[in-house]
């Protein structure tokens, strides 16, 4: 009984998600897949990076990591076209300096976009990565209290 309960909803959790992909829901949020990842673009709310953090754990995903330049070049052909800016899971909270992908504990590893002089290290604010359009969406740390659309990002069922 219990193996068929975790079926069923492996079942559920597969088609709910391939049923949204590349499309468009009523809160404006354009989702896609990319390689083993899905991902949730939202546009019609700005948030704080832990408030943005918080609503993608609600619905089961993660602010986004790039684990590839693959993957940030992909995710960048679905956020180019806006004027906008974008939360990622990068961080350095409580490690002044020493970025890391929050989604997954890992650091931020040899594909990298700073944008050129970031980032900026000794500010006592600046901890949260952002992608801002008017900075060709190059990454910058920027204060965690300031407001932005942000990224999803999560796992496709097997």
């Amino acid at each position: 009984m219990n193996t068929y309960k975790a079926f069923l909803v492996a079942v559920c959790c597969c088609t709910a998600v391939l049923g949204v992909t590349g499309t468009e829901n009523s809160n404006k949020a354009l989702r896609w897949t990319f390689q083993n990842s899905f991902y949730e673009l939202v546009t019609d709310t700005e948030l704080g990076w832990a408030q943005a953090k918080n609503e993608c754990r609600r619905k089961g995903m993660w602010l986004v990591s790039f684990e590839s330049d693959e993957e940030y070049y992909t995710v960048l052909e679905f956020i180019k076209p806006l004027k906008m800016i974008f939360w990622t899971s990068g961080s350095d909270d409580g490690h002044d300096g020493e970025f890391y992908w929050e989604a997954t504990g890992k650091s931020i590893g040899s594909f990298t976009s700073w944008l050129p002089g970031e980032p900026t290290i000794g500010t006592d604010l600046e901890h949260c990565l952002q992608m801002a359009d008017y900075n060709e969406f190059l990454w910058s740390n920027e204060d965690c209290n300031k407001t932005a659309n942000y990224i999803c990002e999560g796992e496709v069922c097997p």
